[in-house]
């Protein structure tokens, strides 16, 4: 090993902490990726559980950890866990207690279909068979699963574990994941299917008793891993006969946790051993070498045996090196030693990896600060670089390469400034998506009470998040935050029904209600709550307190606010192009805002509102309701279920109601102002989600204004938008026949204006006619006289 002094170890540790923020693994960005991961899950599995399909979700590894960086691009982890067949390690363990909180049931435990941990010579540690118990009687839940079922050497009827994954949409199957390949450029998708034993296995025993002399894990955390319980993931040990029958115990919820709890140096160690094995192992040696997953066990095994002191930021090289020196005796020996069961090794590799990545580590150990400069990823190499030069650091000059340096800085914190307003930007989507795909199961047709009743549930749930975490087995702290998200949305879906059904049956209790909870409702986001507030005071005739609140709103738009909406796209597709708003990123990264701040004084979403809410509805918008009707095309329900609603932009729907209102008011001068306002946030807001609506209210307006010509223009321009499901039809059909009607009406008074002429030409021919024949008769009397 080259000879480095304590203090150069030390300076070069300060200087790549600091660049190792500046490349993405800062805290800030660490809990950013944490949040959206774990908040996600609940809402996902909140949607499970509304939709009962009983399947719980977990993202694990680095995408909840926080444990990537934007140059790694790394591959995200999604369990899914099939809770309505429980695990249990013996008979004598079998309790179904849960399952009939769960259900709302009383069946015994002969009603329920389970699983059973079996072990035999023929099952490595580590792995066990799934044997099928199945239940006496018809089981109360139909969980619409297809199991192959094999009988096993012992005459056992087990699980196959080929089963799940084969039935699962996939690109490629990864050990135990389905893997989903998205488009260049983005991560790929690794879909694991599971069960769950909520009880700790004997056989990882050892893990909880075993004596930890710098007290790592702590007390309090071991004691919690126990409750976690365990999973089991659908492979084999690949040296065995009935491999295919086999399932690896996991542990991934006790890694979880005591990745959330690393400190910042045993963080950033980690994410060094990644780029390490990227950088310089990945590209040399083919087929199975080192993992995360054995960088991450180092990791674990290096603090249990090392006193807390030794893992701060002056130490970060040091730590470094003494993980990559277990990593290569471990390697060097065939044997990586699994963190929770030590006989268990976690090592894939030939004798012939074996060598090929120990000599790699070696090399690196003998030289680490050279290799740490050489690192390609997320340019930490450069940024060191450039960091470590004397006249840089110390500001004491700028040498010809001191523009090439800034350079590195100015390009690596743009990366990251974009990776952390996608971070906030995706999530924020994806909590979209979730909330409006509750009001699909909520809006029940277009029966009002039922509405009412609806939400009222589902709002109780949201508040009691003690029941809501144990029917999604989350974590109470992420189920609080997942609430808190998503329960503003609902309110204001509730306050309109409670305000559609006032309007309908005036009740002052009903209404006062409605208000209240449309007014909770204004806090789920920066605008949408506010504006159908104001749609519905308008709709009840209350104009000024309307005018008052759409002006107080216009007053707040600044241009980093930005519009976000998921209606038609898939769960999946968060990734789709948006216009970077600068200025938010900027406000994003110096005040570091979290994802909450961000959707509350920085986002606004789609307006939705029901069919049930038709009292409510603006008269031009009541069409949107009907935009699928004599479509062509089907629409799936799982994407598009947002067709029987009205969905409209915010900023677009703000401006619409200020035109409404003011010309109720006659303001004339205020009206065409709004007006232009609207005509100007369709055309400069790119990230509009339904453009096509904004064009139907636009054109509607202009053909109230006579201009029938150009209002079918913008109804043409709306189906280009959305060439199907589109309301443009209707408004279409409207202006064609006010155009007919108009074109009938100039006919018929053209043709009564050339009736009326011709009678007065012939009333005209006549008086001629008689006043010849008057003086033909006097001229003829006077000839007689003579």
């Amino acid at each position: 090993m080259a000879h480095y002094t304590r203090e150069d170890m030390a300076s070069v540790s300060r200087h790549l902490f600091k660049v190792l923020d500046v490349a993405g693994a800062s805290e800030y960005v660490r809990h950013t990726r944490q949040h959206k991961a774990l908040v996600g899950d609940v809402l996902a599995s909140l949607t499970n559980v509304i939709e009962r399909s009983d399947v719980a979700i977990y993202t694990f590894g680095s995408m909840s950890e926080g444990t990537t960086t934007p140059g790694m691009n790394s591959d995200t982890d999604i369990m899914m866990c099939f809770r309505i067949y429980p695990v249990f390690e013996t008979s004598d363990d079998v309790r179904f207690d849960d399952m009939n909180v769960r259900y709302r049931t009383e069946h015994g435990d002969a009603d329920y279909t389970y699983l059973i941990m079996l072990s035999d010579e023929e099952t490595p540690i580590g792995f066990c068979k799934l044997e099928f118990m199945s239940a006496v009687d018809t089981e109360p839940i139909d969980p619409d699963l297809f199991f192959n079922i094999c009988m096993d050497i012992n005459g056992r009827f087990v699980i196959t574990n080929s089963c799940m994954v084969d039935a699962m949409d996939q690109d490629e199957r990864n050990g135990p994941a389905a893997t989903t390949f998205k488009r260049p450029g983005f991560t790929d998708l690794d879909y694991i299917p599971s069960f769950r034993c909520a009880k700790w296995p004997s056989v990882a025993e050892e893990f909880l008793t075993r004596k930890r002399k710098y007290g790592f894990p702590s007390t309090d955390m071991a004691g919690d891993f126990g409750s976690f319980g365990i999973f089991f993931v659908p492979t084999g040990h690949s040296e065995t006969q009935e491999k295919h029958l086999q399932w690896r115990l996991s542990f991934s919820l006790q890694e979880r946790k005591i990745m959330l709890n690393l400190n910042p140096t045993q963080f950033k160690c980690y994410i060094l051993l990644k780029m390490v094995k990227e950088d310089f192992v990945k590209p040399v040696v083919p087929g199975k070498s080192l993992t995360s997953y054995q960088c991450k066990t180092s990791i674990f095994w290096s603090i249990e045996q090392t006193h807390p002191s030794i893992w701060v930021e002056s130490n970060l090289v040091a730590c470094f090196v003494k993980c990559l020196h277990l990593l290569k005796i471990w390697i060097r020996n065939g044997f990586v030693p699994n963190f929770f069961m030590p006989p268990v090794s976690i090592w894939k590799g030939s004798k012939q990896i074996c060598k090929m990545v120990t000599c790699i580590i070696d090399n690196i150990l003998k030289d680490p600060i050279e290799y740490l400069r050489s690192l390609k990823c997320d340019r930490v190499g450069s940024l060191l670089r450039s960091s470590l030069e004397p006249c840089v650091a110390d500001g004491l000059g700028m040498p010809d390469h001191a523009e090439e340096s800034d350079n590195y800085f100015r390009e690596a914190k743009r990366t990251l400034h974009l990776s952390v307003h996608r971070l906030h930007y995706s999530f924020i989507c994806e909590t979209a998506y979730h909330w409006i795909g509750l009001l699909q199961h909520v809006s029940a047709g277009d029966d009002l009470d039922t509405c009412i009743t609806y939400h009222r549930r589902l709002i109780g749930l949201l508040r009691n998040t003690t029941k809501m975490s144990e029917m999604t087995s989350q974590q109470l702290n992420y189920v609080q935050q997942a609430s808190e998200y998503v329960l503003p949305f609902l309110l204001t879906s509730y306050g309109s029904q409670l305000a559609s059904k006032s309007l309908l049956q005036p009740n002052g209790d009903t209404y006062e209600q409605a208000m209240a909870h449309l007014k909770t409702g204004q806090h789920s986001d920066a605008l949408s709550g506010s504006i159908k507030l104001a749609a519905i005071l308008y709709a009840m005739e209350k104009y000024e307190d309307c005018l008052k609140l759409l002006n107080d709103k216009e007053r707040e738009i600044a241009p980093d606010l930005i519009t976000i909406g998921m209606c038609g796209r898939k769960r999946e597709d968060f990734t789709h192009t948006v216009l970077i708003n600068d200025r938010l990123v900027n406000k994003i990264i110096n005040n570091k805002m979290t994802s909450s701040e961000v959707l509350r004084e920085n986002t606004c979403a789609c307006v939705i509102f029901l069919p049930s809410e038709m009292p409510l509805i603006p008269k031009e918008l009541q069409y949107e309701l009907f935009r699928s009707f004599c479509s062509e095309t089907e629409f799936s329900q799982d994407v598009n279920f947002w067709f029987d609603f009205v969905a409209v932009d915010s900023k677009v729907l703000l401006y619409y109601m200020l035109y409404l209102v003011h010309k109720k008011l006659g303001h004339r001068r205020d009206r065409n102002d709004a007006f232009l306002f609207l005509n100007i946030f369709l055309e400069k807001d790119f990230n509009l989600c339904h453009a096509e609506t904004g064009f139907n209210l636009v054109g509607t307006i202009l053909r109230d204004m006579g201009h029938l010509e150009s209002a079918m223009s913008l109804f043409k321009d709306s189906w280009t938008k959305r060439p199907d499901h589109n309301a443009a039809k209707w408004q279409a059909l409207i202006t064609c026949y006010l155009y007919y009607r108009t074109v009938t009406e100039e006919d018929f008074k053209i043709e009564q204006e050339s009736l009326e002429s011709e009678e007065h030409t012939e009333h005209e021919v006549d008086d001629v006619e008689n006043e010849a024949e008057n003086e033909e008769n006097i001229i003829y009397q006077r000839c007689e006289g003579v």
